[in-house]
């Protein structure tokens, strides 16, 4: 018997069976990747039920014209449990080769020579690194694949892209292990050629009408055309009132609006609606934050605007809160709503009262009583986070123990001193030896309570403005934030880019 292939086909989405630049889909040119790979006998589906009408093949003609059979592989659940139960049962004496099905950049290049180094190398496992992800497959030896079940460990849940590799760490001293490295280190960049989600497919179109369809043309092309990797919104901020309950000593926006502890204006839920519909129908899938300049408990109708974002399978919500001003059943009202797609962030930043009072004014007690109620209703979906500054800095190893004890999920934030709007209190520099375009104008959207699209966060004199989304359509707002990324792209920054350190922080 030859090698196996394993296509990871479950619940593969309607992109990989889009049109691509030169003909066919993703799907089908992962199935043509596959039937191409070294010594490959058997091709199996995992998750094949899930495939259209009329996409489940029951063969596959190699380069060579030799057929192979393509074998379907259902479970009733594909958890990682459920994946490694199927390794297990499909992986024959030799190597076995592990792809998802919605790639279709699958290098074959690339493949021969991990293949070959797999083999010199009497190598278990063998994966490439520094590489945009969806250009190498990962090889397994068939004994690794059988030896996978005792490295799982209770709540192994949802498959990954990185879940073999997470799986194998946990006893990576047991295996021998062969690692490609990619010329050039491109995991800064994070792009994701694969065709999953709307954006994903955006990008791997545009590569592949750029030409870069082989490993070479395509390191030199994410590399050499950063233009090409804006694509679609993945984090927007919106402001849903602009009041708040405590005028934070960090924060821009009491020094923006003196009378912020007064103000109670808010976002009506219709034209929430509008910017949730067009996000929904635009980017398809991506976090909402309504956090933006305002506490979100002063929102008289919250449950009702995460209702609307509920609506649209594709959107998840964040919500950054002070834990102060909550009215009475509200927190329960959404949690007997949720459907598991709330982030909570609860700001608290300090270990003490005292320290607590001079960062953030009144309510330690308050705040720390709605945390608890929210670590008891959406266990697993909430954050404690203190900003590193110094005012905080020699509290800070105290403030992480104390939560680290009680949640896993605990944020040390870096200090933002809004391009010099703020005093600088940063505690050390993170940035990069070398600058990269913003992740912002690459990925986030801003939209204040006027409806109003501002460059960016920082941007708090609106100098500016993309447009607004109560007037004009999304797309077009957005496609305004190109030209700025463009200038970052050519190292020609505005400004006030010039003096932000906040364009290599990540959101979502």
């Amino acid at each position: 018997m030859g090698n196996v292939v394993a296509i990871n086909a479950c619940g593969l989405s309607r992109h990989a069976f889009a049109p691509l630049p030169g003909g066919g889909h993703a799907f089908a040119r992962a199935l043509s990747f596959a039937a191409s790979l070294p010594g490959a006998d058997r091709i199996h589906l995992l998750g094949a039920a899930s495939l259209p009408a009329g996409e489940r093949p029951a063969s596959a003609r190699s380069p060579s014209g030799a057929e192979l059979e393509v074998i379907g592989v259902d479970r009733a659940q594909w958890s990682l449990r459920e994946l490694v139960a199927a390794l297990v049962e499909i992986a024959g004496p030799e190597d076995l080769f592990y792809l998802y099905g919605d790639c279709p950049l699958y290098d074959r290049s690339l493949a021969a020579r991990m293949y070959e180094s797999h083999r010199r190398y009497y190598a278990d496992y063998t994966f490439a690194d520094a590489y945009p992800e969806g250009l190498a497959p990962e090889i397994l030896k068939g004994s690794l694949a059988r030896e996978l079940p005792r490295l799982l460990t209770g709540g192994d849940g949802a498959i990954q892209r990185d879940s073999l590799f997470a799986l194998i760490q946990r006893d990576i001293n047991a295996f021998d292990i062969e690692t490609i490295i990619s010329p050039v280190d491109l995991r800064l960049l994070r792009v994701q050629l694969a065709c999953d989600t709307r954006r994903n497919y955006e990008l791997t179109r545009r590569f592949m009408e750029a030409g870069a369809t082989e490993e070479a043309a395509l390191l030199e092309t994410v590399r050499r055309r950063g233009e090409l990797l804006r694509t679609l919104p993945a984090f927007v901020e919106v402001q849903v009132t602009d009041g708040v309950t405590q005028a934070v000593s960090y924060s821009p926006y009491p020094k923006l609006v003196p009378d912020a502890l007064e103000r109670r204006n808010e976002m009506d839920p219709e034209r929430f609606r509008r910017i949730v519909e067009q996000l929904a129908a635009f980017s398809e899938d991506a976090t909402v934050s309504l956090s933006l300049w305002g506490e979100p408990a002063l929102h008289s109708q919250l449950p009702a605007l995460l209702a609307e974002l509920h609506r649209h399978a594709g959107l998840s919500a964040l919500i950054e809160t002070s834990g102060v001003g909550w009215r009475q059943g509200v927190l329960e009202e959404i949690a007997r709503s949720s459907d598991n797609r709330i982030t909570w962030i609860v700001d608290l930043d300090a270990s003490t009262p005292e320290l607590y009072r001079e960062l953030r004014g009144q309510g330690w007690e308050e705040a720390h009583a709605t945390c608890e109620r929210l670590l008891a209703l959406f266990p697993g979906r909430v954050y404690v986070q203190a900003v590193r500054m110094a005012s905080n800095e020699s509290d800070l190893e105290a403030f992480y123990q104390k939560w680290k004890e009680r949640v896993p999920n605990v944020i040390i934030q870096k200090y933002d001193w809004f391009s010099g709007f703020l005093p600088q209190l940063k505690v050390t520099d993170l940035s990069p030896i070398v600058r990269l375009p913003c992740w912002h104008l690459k990925r986030d959207l801003v939209v204040l309570l006027d409806g109003t699209v501002p460059m960016c966060r920082e941007d708090l004199a609106r100098e500016h403005p993309l447009g607004n989304l109560f007037e004009e359509e999304l797309s077009a707002v957005w496609e305004r934030g190109q030209a700025l990324h463009v200038r970052h792209v050519a190292e020609d920054y505005p400004a006030l880019c010039k003096a932000c350190d906040e364009y290599y922080t990540f959101n979502f």
